[in-house]
């Protein structure tokens, strides 16, 4: 009722409003490098913002990653992070006590990444030739991808810069400089060198990154192509009637520069000279000192007998060479025989010129190129045959050379031969010389080579002594191991060089007695066998036998393997023989066969990947010479044509031939019809096996008798030929007895036992389960 009174503040107060931001760099669109120092800028409005928190996505704005907080500002500074993206935003938010407020850049913008470069050619191993114009490659990292994915460390290169050294890498010299690309030409300085290199500097706005070749290049002097064959692989030797072949040359750039080429392929037949096959191969390119096997459309083979040529041409431009362009070669179409099984002596070794028989020093050489078989005597007489298994004949060859180191010193032990099979013979004249003698077969003429190295013991060529004859990696060797001690040799068949190797390994004395052989299995392994020594603590006791790696040119230093058996048939008894003079072997279808002379009939047959040796059909001691002769002195065996051919030796002319059937029993399914069905069989004299009962159904028995403890391995076998079930392995037996033979869960139908009893034997019998 008095009346009212007022006041009021004594100066003025702020209501605070909201802050406001606007980006607007970066707004969209900017490429900024990873790494750098950047400016980002707004403006402010509404209320006072006291400070700005800046912010940054790589993904659009899908999700954000805190930078820094700072006083609040139209620009901040900003180190880019090495993040790169095609679709980075920056987002500030400015506070305040009222409150907050944001914004963010209005479309993506680039944050761009270091560059990435690959040298992919030159990169080592070319050839280019000085002042050449030759394209350089790369690839470059492809940048970030689209939002969402695994950022990549790489940003696109703007250009690129281009330098060589001429030392491997240790000096630079600056080439030129264009927009960055996958390609480059490049004129090649004239600086030759075997240790260029290239590099690549990739460059931009982020920074540089470079590559460079990963090994050395040459940069060599201007030359033209220089293409050569080097060989013809296919035909060669000897190729069955009615078999394809699949013609084969090898070639080589012996050139400086990357060639192209066109190669042909012809045969003919050399009795009508006509050619009835060219064909032709185009290659594309091949690198300098390379060299590559040519392979030509198949020919489907011939029905007619007889000698054919090969010639193998290679059309080059501006060709350096062209001598080296042509290679000529032969091989000849013939049937194989099938002989009768077993052995059967046929036409004797001729008894002239010096009206005596084979002894010590004989041989037999199998040429696969004319399907003949070339023999030497020995027992020191020059004559030499050569024998057609067609025709069973001999015929008479120029002598061997009487003349060695100034004396007269026909062959005598020691003297070995063996065929290239193709155009030479290689000869040890043995007889305690050095002599080594080539014979050619177009020529029928002999040549002395260098003779063989007297080694560190000077010791000549005696008994004991074998050759064998290896290609590898298109080289031609002959390997000889030196009778009597332990020395080992190869000759280099091209430089006509020999070259000592390790020693090979012995048994119980180091010496490789006659009667030792080597044999070559015609990959990588060589077998060397020593005669007359063993060891005497086994109860079975075997000679020695050693592996030779060919692609180590070593010998296997922990891998001795059994040699022949002592124990073999010997006049219808089992008697303990050592391998001696006349001890030979081969290689045929993955296995060793061998005589084992020392005046025995033996003949073995060793599968050295079981380390296991069967004997076989003896030879036979009557033959054309009218009285009994074993296997001794002078003997060899060669395989040919579906046979082994042997000589008997021991002062004989007996020439034996050993027909087999091709392939193995147990492989094939007509090899039932060969056994009867078992009842009781004796196989030799004291050893007796019988089956019982046969036929069978719910098991049975395998009854024996043998007259000294062995062990003994039985296998069941399929139609098919399939181990279906082993009975026993290496089962030691004595006198009579029998091992049971347990058929339950096997389907009724013929099947074969397989038995072996050591050593000694082995035998298949026929059973029927019902």
């Amino acid at each position: 009722a008095a009346g009212t009174a007022h006041d009021e503040s004594d100066s003025d107060f702020h209501i605070l409003g909201l802050p406001s931001v606007t980006v607007t760099v970066p707004n969209g669109g900017e490429v900024w490098p990873v790494n750098s120092v950047q400016t980002i800028t707004c403006t402010h409005s509404g209320g006072t913002a006291i400070t700005d928190s800046i912010l940054y996505s790589t993904d659009g704005g899908a999700t954000w990653i805190f930078q820094f907080k700072d006083t609040a500002a139209n620009s901040h500074i900003w180190n880019v992070p090495d993040t790169p993206t095609e679709h980075a935003r920056i987002r500030i938010v400015a506070i305040n006590a009222a409150g907050t407020a944001h914004d963010e850049s209005d479309s993506d913008f680039h944050i761009l990444g270091l560059p990435s470069v690959t040298v992919t050619v030159p990169n080592g191993g070319e050839v280019w030739p000085v002042n050449s114009a030759q394209t350089i490659t790369c690839t470059h990292g492809s940048g970030p991808l689209d939002a969402g994915s695994i950022l990549l460390n790489d940003g696109p290169a703007d250009t690129d810069s281009i330098l060589c050294s001429t030392d491997g890498g240790a000096t630079w010299i600056f080439q030129f400089k264009e927009a960055a690309a996958d390609s480059h030409p490049w004129n090649v300085p004239n600086t030759p060198t075997e240790h260029a290199r290239i590099r690549i500097v990739a460059i931009n706005a982020a920074g540089t990154a470079h590559d460079e070749s990963d090994d050395d290049f040459t940069i060599g002097p201007a030359g033209h192509p220089d293409i050569g064959v080097t060989a013809i692989v296919a035909p060669t030797g000897r190729v069955d009637t009615s078999e394809a072949v699949r013609p084969q040359a090898n070639v080589w750039n012996y050139g400086i520069i990357n060639t192209g080429f066109t190669a042909w392929f012809m045969m003919s037949d050399t009795t009508t000279d006509v050619e009835f096959y060219r064909r032709s191969v185009t290659v594309a390119g091949l690198q300098p000192g390379r060299g590559s096997t040519l392979e030509f459309p198949e020919w489907p083979g011939s029905t007619i007998e007889g000698p054919y040529a090969t010639l193998c041409s290679l059309a080059v431009v501006d060709d350096t060479n062209p001598a080296n362009d042509t290679m000529s070669g032969s091989f000849v179409v013939s049937s194989t025989p099938l002989w009768p099984e077993g052995w059967k002596e046929v036409e004797q070794m001729p008894l002239l010129l010096s009206n005596k028989p084979v002894k010590r020093g004989g041989w037999l050489a199998y040429n696969e190129t004319n399907g003949m078989i070339y023999a030497g005597k020995g027992y020191k007489t020059c004559d030499f045959y050569f024998y057609n298994m067609k025709l069973d004949r001999w015929g008479q060859l120029e002598s061997i050379p009487l003349q060695e180191e100034g004396r007269n010193k026909p062959p005598r032990k020691g003297c070995k031969g063996v065929s290239d099979g193709q155009n030479y013979i290689y000869m040890t004249k043995g007889n305690n010389t050095l002599g080594f003698w080539r014979y050619d077969i177009a020529g029928d003429t002999w040549e002395r080579m260098t003779g063989v190295p007297e080694g560190p013991r000077r010791k000549k060529v005696k008994g004991g002594t074998d050759l064998v004859y290896v290609v590898k990696n298109d080289t031609s060797w002959v390997y000889l191991l030196k009778g009597y001690k332990t020395e080992f040799y190869k000759y280099d068949v091209k430089n006509n060089t020999w070259t000592p190797l390790q020693n090979v390994p012995w048994g119980t004395r180091e010496k490789y007695d006659k009667g030792s052989f080597l044999v070559y299995d015609g990959e990588n392994t060589l077998y060397a066998h020593q005669a007359k020594y063993y060891d005497r603590s086994s109860a079975f006791p075997y000679h020695y036998m050693f592996k030779y790696d060919l692609r180590g040119d070593s010998w296997y230093a922990h891998d001795t393997l059994r040699g022949m058996p002592l124990y073999g048939l010997h006049s219808g008894r089992i008697k303990k023989k050592k391998s001696k003079d006349g001890g030979s072997g081969i290689w045929y279808d993955h296995y060793i066969y061998a005589l084992k002379g020392g005046n025995t009939q033996q003949f073995f047959k060793c599968d050295v990947s079981q380390d296991s040796w069967y004997e076989l059909d003896t030879v036979p001691t009557n033959g054309s010479t009218g009285r009994k002769k074993r296997v001794k002195y002078g003997a060899d065996i060669v395989f040919a044509k579906n046979a082994f051919w042997a000589l008997k030796g021991n002062k004989t002319l007996e020439f034996w031939r050993y027909g087999i059937r091709p392939g193995s029993v147990l492989s094939e399914p007509e090899f039932l019809s060969r056994y009867g069905v078992a009842g009781k069989v004796t196989v030799r004299p004291g050893w007796n096996f019988e089956v019982r009962p046969n036929p069978l159904s719910s098991g049975g028995v395998v009854g024996y008798s043998v007259p000294y403890p062995v062990a003994v391995s039985a296998r069941l076998y399929d139609a098919m030929g399939r181990l279906v079930r082993t009975v026993a392995t290496d089962r030691e037996v004595s006198g009579t007895g029998f091992i049971r033979l347990k058929t339950e869960n096997l389907a009724a139908g013929v099947y074969v036992l397989r038995l072996d009893a050591g050593t000694v034997l082995t035998r298949n019998f026929k059973l029927v389960i019902r």
